[in-house]
């Protein structure tokens, strides 16, 4: 086999005869060129001339597949792994010969074996086609010659299964090979009986998600819906995380898969996953509605990607969805109510029109209300504060309905448990909710939403112990009707880290704090407790209870 330096000038001069540099552009030259190294019996000019007679270099005028089989035939001969790999591509295509998948992982074999990830895949899927019934009886191939093909690959061991080739280009970083053992994990079945072991369902998902982090648009959605709780099955060990699945399908987003963008622009909307920012949202539902991607499914075509993701339909809007459609209903309603958009009415109209057109019911109740004149009843589509899990309360950020607080009473500074002003400061949080709105206290949670577990604070496994020492705490600061009626304590598993929710519903009646023999009162504005000035609280009073 000729050097890589004889290679590249061979190369070079007939790149320069067939460009036109430093001579007239000869196409027919430059194949005389390939030619005559060829008949040197140098696997490399063989391969070249081959590879020459198979692209034509965009001149058809000079293609001859069958003549190219047979130079790169010589070269393989030579033991020249490129030459190998494309007559394996070539039998394996029927391209410039009669199709056959024996004959293309007979050729792949010693590329893959070279360590050419991509030979590996193909090896891999040659092995695979072998099995498949369906694939044979395409090609017109008889009983014996499949189970020769069989025997042969049996005797190969664990380098006739397509697992060992595909895990080996995996290996080597190959996406595609990433993504389909992710998905595709399963034993094959090979007249019935299963040939292969089936992949542990974890290392599944690890190779899914190695797919994922390299850019792989697909796997990208897919461990999105994996990790999304009431979705895709998740392997186990490996928790369901709103925030993890909100960060792939931001970017299948990004790569520009319309569900994704639909549900990232919800995501925004409804703040799963992510804090709720409503122009952000309507950024994503216009990615989405713009979106020109289309795909056939199951014969028909749709705009965008069918799916079956019900955390994402309202009832009203049916069970299969079509991102596209539904993004511009998202966007008649943003247009329409001025929400992370400024009010527009003819552009809500227009939106409304187009879902209308596509059966989206309560698209036509809008444009109804928007033709006499009506002013749409608001709705709130938001989950209620109770109703979101901890994961999702731990992404969206502290706000006026959301507080953390990394212990209930151990002073993280000092070491000192069971300290007073820390115990104080956590009740306070919670007096501020009953007198101002509906909210979640984590205990567990840094302010910078990073998980620090209760552990360290006295839990020591028992939930209903740690529950029932903070509930009395609580109960004693602002009496049992209170607590009774309104607070709300259980615990969480986070990262194997235990987080405590206490829940604080709204109370309809002034709760006010004892401490240390005093009365005090505390109140939530924005995301911060204060105390109000006497003045401040008569007026709370009267505006926020019955």
């Amino acid at each position: 086999m000729s050097s890589k330096k004889s290679s590249d000038g061979l190369n070079q001069s007939v790149l320069k005869c067939l460009r036109g540099e430093g001579t007239k552009k000869d196409a027919k030259n430059a194949f005389r060129f390939f030619h005559d190294k060829a008949k040197s019996n140098q696997a490399q000019a063989q391969f070249e001339y081959g590879h020459a007679l198979f692209t034509g270099f965009g001149n058809d005028d000079f293609k001859d597949s069958t003549a190219a089989i047979d130079w790169l035939q010589l070269a393989a001969d030579q033991n020249h792994i490129e030459a190998q790999f494309y007559l394996a591509q070539a039998y394996h295509d029927g391209e410039g010969v009669e199709q056959d998948y024996i004959m293309a992982v007979h050729f792949y074999t010693n590329p893959a074996e070279q360590g050419n990830a991509d030979a590996q895949y193909r090896l891999g899927r040659c092995i695979e086609a072998g099995v498949r019934d369906e694939w044979w009886e395409e090609d017109n191939l008889k009983d014996q010659e499949i189970q020769s093909f069989e025997e042969s690959m049996d005797k190969r061991g664990d380098k006739g299964t397509p697992l060992y080739w595909y895990k080996l280009a995996a290996e080597q970083g190959h996406i595609e090979v990433q993504y389909q053992i992710g998905t595709r994990g399963w034993g094959l079945v090979r007249k019935g009986v299963k040939s292969w072991p089936k992949l542990d369902e974890t290392e599944s998902h690890r190779w899914l998600e190695t797919a994922a982090n390299q850019g792989h648009q697909r796997a990208q959605w897919e461990v999105g819906c994996a990790y999304l709780p009431d979705e895709g099955r998740l392997a186990r060990g490996l928790k369901k995380s709103t925030a993890k699945a909100f960060q792939f399908f931001k970017a299948a987003a990004e790569q520009g898969n319309v569900e994704a963008q639909y549900f990232v622009g919800d995501a925004y909307a409804t703040g799963t996953g992510v804090k709720i920012d409503k122009e952000k949202a309507v950024k994503w539902f216009i990615k989405a509605a713009r979106n020109k991607n289309r795909r056939y499914f199951e014969g028909c075509e749709i705009a965008g990607e069918l799916s079956y993701h019900y955390h994402l339909i309202d009832e009203y809007l049916g069970e299969e969805w079509y991102p596209r459609v539904h993004a511009h209903f998202r966007l008649g309603e943003a247009f329409l109510k001025g929400d992370g958009i400024t009010k527009d009415e003819t552009k809500a109209k227009a939106y409304f029109e187009l879902a209308a057109e596509h059966h989206i019911e309560k698209a036509k109740e809008y444009l109804a209300l928007i033709k006499h004149g009506v002013k749409p009843k608001e709705e709130n589509n938001k989950p209620s504060i109770f109703e979101r899990l901890t994961l999702d309360i731990i992404a969206a950020g502290e706000n006026e309905e959301i507080e953390y607080k990394e212990t209930f009473s151990l002073n993280t500074r000092t070491g000192q448990s069971n300290d007073k002003k820390i115990r104080y400061a956590t009740v306070r949080e919670v007096v501020g909710f009953l007198n101002s709105r509906d909210g979640v206290l984590l205990i567990g949670v840094s302010d910078a939403q990073i998980v620090t577990g209760v552990e360290c604070d006295g839990f020591e496994g028992n939930g209903d112990k740690y529950a029932l020492k903070i509930n009395d705490v609580i109960m004693s600061a602002i009496g049992d009707a209170a607590t009774a009626s309104c607070v709300k304590i259980k615990l969480d598993v986070i990262e194997d880290k235990t987080v405590c929710r206490i829940e604080c519903k709204k109370s309809n009646k002034p709760v006010y704090y004892t401490y240390q023999g005093d009365e005090k009162i505390f109140i939530r504005i924005g995301s911060s407790t204060k105390e109000p000035k006497p003045s401040e609280w008569d007026k709370w009073k009267d505006t926020n209870f019955d």
